[in-house]
């Protein structure tokens, strides 16, 4: 029975076809664009996959044939069908007269630069590009342009909180824009890898406003910082007003790291200074918690590499390479921003040199000289809060604890929370083989490290928690730009931490049992003074049904005390 509904479906589309069409087409051609679709609409929610690969092929090899000289630009979703249709096409009988050539945003400045020279004589330039060829770069040469109508689009779901990066269809507005990078200096084609009907129905006029597409914190802190009220009605009287969902999510997170009041949903002390930093909120914290315990330098790296991208790029063919060297330089931190710290002071102590360090580290230039520039905008701003002038520099104090790669850990922890996951280990079968570590968020969801980050395909790590900075979900849910950290951090400086009632943690002599929830489990500590010098805990431990194997007792940790030049970190 469902056989004989797929074919009432297929006759019934075929139908359509023919009375759109009018006949401009054999049946045989309907026939396979019919089976296309189908493809698609089983495919729905896996886009990427129905990319007609071969049919590019055939097309790129029909053009080189049959028409008159010019360069071949390509419209893909993203790098792996990008990196696909690379080999592929290398792989044709006529690889050696095609000159085939990637343009990504993670790819080296020097690959990059490759797309704008013209190819030997007798050779055929084809270009493999994403979204960023409709704008930002202009091939003079393309003569012809392959769309295959996808685009990797970041969206939100409100219900689950995660964003998501998945092949979408592309706007008609995406589509025309594509097609005129064709001919711009002499005539040109356009090659639609979709029918004129799909483009009539299935595209959007416009692709969505970003305010739809993502978490809204920043807009929300913008909302309180420009006194338009309550958050949710403001941003109700938008022209496309964001998910109540989405806004509800943001709200929260801003009432987790402090930055609103939760019971007048005024913009606290924190808050206010975080809405005049152009950068995620969670970033600003970090800015600030970093100059307060002395590690700005290297939280600056962190901020600029979060509020832009990874330094890091990505070779066809040497993947491998990318990731030995990553690891390399991460000195075994178990840290994605640390590596980038290290990265970064590799990079700067280079000197002239700086061009063959990123040569040999895998690292795209142009990012590294961006990264330079928003630590020196950031670092203004940071001074103008200690009380200096614009344009001053930060004191030193700000950086006296710079070279303690675990306090700077620990801000980044601190920084990024409610942002964690716990590592559990699994047991298995065979009692011989090492336990497999599960990342769990508090809700008890599985996530995975991103495969670009130094902490995935780790067996073991040597502490209990992963702070991250973003998580997304795209074949699998990833957390990106991810830190390693023990329990200390958290308990000492994560707003999650819980006082019993009437404690004063500041009276000498009157110590406060301090305790952090994660997942139902609780980790306690006592929090007490140092007359002089800064606090101190001594962790007691942890509930009976902890998830910690062997409990730690008696760990003192010296936190410093905020003021200029006083305190120790020694845990």
């Amino acid at each position: 029975r469902r056989q004989e509904e797929e074919e009432g479906r297929r006759w019934d589309r075929m139908q359509q076809m023919r009375t759109y069409f009018q006949g401009r087409y054999p049946d045989r051609v309907l026939e396979a664009l019919s089976a296309i679709e189908e493809e698609e609409e089983r495919n729905s929610d896996r886009l990427g996959d129905c990319i007609q690969y071969v049919l590019i092929e055939r097309l790129v090899q029909h053009i080189h044939h049959g028409s008159e000289e010019g360069a071949i630009l390509v419209f893909l979703p993203g790098w792996a069908a990008i990196s696909k249709l690379d080999k592929s096409l290398k792989a044709l009988p006529e690889a050696r007269s095609l000159l085939v050539l990637p343009v990504h945003s993670m790819l080296p400045d020097r690959e990059q630069r490759l797309i704008f020279s013209p190819p030997p004589p007798g050779v055929r330039k084809v270009v493999l590009a994403t979204n960023i060829a409709e704008t930002s770069i202009t091939i003079d040469d393309v003569s012809f342009v392959i769309d295959a109508g996808l685009i990797n689009e970041t969206n939100y779901d409100p219900v689950t909180n995660l964003r998501t990066l998945a092949p979408s269809r592309v706007s008609q507005a995406n589509a025309r824009q594509r097609r005129g990078r064709a001919g711009r200096t002499k005539p040109g084609q356009c090659f639609y890898m979709y029918t004129r009907e799909c483009f009539d129905a299935r595209l959007e006029p416009f692709q969505a406003p970003e305010m739809l597409r993502m978490p809204v914190e920043e807009i929300c802190l913008q909302v309180k910082s420009l006194g338009l009220g309550l958050i949710r009605p403001a941003l109700s009287k938008a022209i496309q007003s964001p998910d109540p969902r989405a806004v509800d999510n943001a709200v929260a997170l801003l009432e987790a790291i402090g930055a609103l009041d939760p019971r007048s949903e005024d913009l606290t002390p924190l808050g206010t200074m975080l809405s005049e930093l152009p950068v995620h909120p969670q970033v600003g914290k970090m800015l600030l918690l970093g100059a307060i315990f002395g590690v700005i330098d290297p939280i600056l790296t962190v901020a600029a590499s979060l509020g832009f991208r990874s330094p890091f790029t990505m070779v066809i063919g040497k993947e491998r390479l990318v990731d030995e060297c990553k690891r390399r330089l991460s000195r075994g931190s178990a840290s994605d921003h640390l590596t980038t710290v290290y990265t970064y002071e590799g990079w700067r102590n280079a000197g002239r040199d700086a061009g063959r360090f990123c040569y040999d580290h895998f690292l795209n230039s142009s990012t590294m000289a961006m990264i330079d520039s928003m630590r020196s905008q950031f670092s203004q701003l940071v001074a103008s809060f200690l009380g200096g002038s614009e344009g001053q520099r930060l004191p030193a104090f700000a950086s006296r604890n710079a070279a303690n790669g675990e306090l700077v850990k620990s801000v980044v922890a601190a920084s990024l929370a409610p942002n964690t996951v716990f590592v559990h280990y699994r047991a298995r079968r065979n009692a011989n083989k090492v336990p497999r570590p599960r990342l769990l968020t508090q809700s008890g969801r599985k996530v995975e490290a991103h495969p670009s980050s130094v902490t995935a395909n780790e067996t073991r790590f040597a502490k209990q928690f992963i702070a991250f900075f973003e998580m997304v979900k795209s074949s699998k849910v990833f957390v990106r730009d991810a830190t390693v950290v023990g329990p200390l951090p958290l308990l000492l400086l994560s707003r999650e931490l819980q006082w019993d009632s009437e404690c004063q943690p500041c009276q000498q002599g009157s110590p406060c049992k301090a305790v952090y929830q994660y997942d139902g489990k609780a980790y306690r500590g006592t929090l007490g003074q140092r007359t002089g010098q800064g606090f101190y805990v001594l962790f007691d431990g942890y509930e009976s049904e902890g998830p910690i194997d062997t409990p730690l007792r008696d760990i003192q940790v010296f936190v410093p005390s905020l003021g200029e030049g006083a305190g120790e970190w020694v845990g």
